[in-house]
C-alpha cells in the first residue's frame, strides 16, 4: 500500500487471442453527493452483498485473473475487509478518475483491461463476459452501452452508434438525443496511450481514440444502468431490490 508511481514502460502488443484479463475498480472518489460515504460499499441484496464485492465477481466470471483496486488512503483500513478474494488494493491519492487509472496501467502489462465504476449497479450479470468477448471478436476498445431512462438523459456519456461501431461519445449533455449510453469498458493495450491523466474521467479518451481509428464496438446490456453516487439514484435502486427480491 502507498502511493502509485506513474508507469510509462511500453505495453506489448495484443490482438485477438485473449493474453489474460485484468480487472480495474478506481475507487478513490470523494464522494461529495453522499456526505462522504463511501458509495463502493453500499449494500445490495446479491452476493457478497456491496457494490464492490458484486462488481469484483463479474470480473472474475470474465476470466479476470487478477483484480487491482485503488482507493484514497484513509479508505483502506474500511475497505479491505470488503476486497473480492485475490484482489490488490492500492493506496493513492489522485486528482482525477482518469488519473487513477493511468496509474493501474503497470497493473496490466500484456493483458487486456476490464473497467467499472464502483458506485454503480446493472442488472446484467453477464457484463463483463460480454466485453471480453467483444474483444475477442476484434474490437480495440469494448463500450457496455445501455439504453437509458429518460430521466437520465444529460447525466451519462451518450453514444452515436452506427453499423456497429461508436462514432462519437457526449457527456452529459441534456439536449444531445442519441438513446444510448456507457457504462463500463474493456480494452486492449492500444487504448493506454489515449487516458489524458488531466481529464474528469476516462470516458474522455473515447473520442480521440475513435478519431484515431481505434475500433469502438457497442455491446448491449440488458436491463437497467445506475448510477448509485446520489441519494435519488441509490433509493430508486433500493426500492427496485425491494420489488425484486422482497428486500
Amino acid at each position: 500500500q502507498g502511493q502509485v508511481s506513474f508507469d510509462t514502460r511500453s505495453m506489448s502488443q495484443d490482438n485477438s487471442e485473449n493474453p489474460g484479463v485484468v480487472g480495474i475498480i478506481p475507487a478513490s472518489g470523494s464522494a461529495t453527493r453522499l456526505s462522504g460515504l463511501p458509495k463502493f460499499l453500499l449494500p445490495v441484496p446479491i452476493d457478497p452483498g456491496n457494490l464492490l464485492g458484486v462488481m469484483g465477481n463479474r470480473m472474475r466470471k470474465a476470466g479476470a485473473s487478477d483484480i487491482v483496486v485503488s482507493t484514497r488512503p484513509e479508505n483502506c483500513a474500511l475497505l479491505y475487509p470488503y476486497l473480492p478474494e485475490r484482489t490488490k488494493l492500492i493506496a493513492a491519492k489522485t486528482e482525477t478518475m482518469s488519473e487513477t487509472v493511468k496509474n493501474l496501467e503497470f497493473s496490466c502489462q500484456g493483458k487486456w483491461t476490464i473497467f467499472g465504476m464502483p458506485d454503480t449497479f446493472t442488472e446484467d450479470d453477464e457484463l463483463f463476459v460480454k466485453l471480453v468477448k467483444a474483444l475477442e471478436d476484434g474490437a480495440d476498445v469494448a463500450v457496455g452501452v445501455w439504453r437509458f431512462r429518460e430521466d437520465q438523459r444529460g447525466k451519462l456519456g451518450q453514444c452515436n452508434i452506427q453499423d456497429e461501431r461508436i462514432i462519437e461519445i457526449v457527456d452529459k449533455d441534456p439536449t444531445c438525443e442519441f438513446n444510448w449510453a456507457w457504462g463500463a469498458l474493456a480494452w486492449k493495450s492500444s487504448w493506454w496511450p489515449f487516458i489524458d491523466p488531466s481529464t474528469p474521467h476516462v470516458g474522455y479518451a473515447l473520442n480521440p481514440a475513435i478519431q484515431a481509428g481505434l475500433k469502438l464496438t457497442p455491446v448491449y446490456m440488458g436491463g437497467e444502468y445506475t448510477d448509485c453516487g446520489t441519494p435519488k439514484e441509490f433509493w430508486r435502486l433500493v426500492a427496485k431490490f425491494h420489488d425484486t427480491y422482497g428486500q
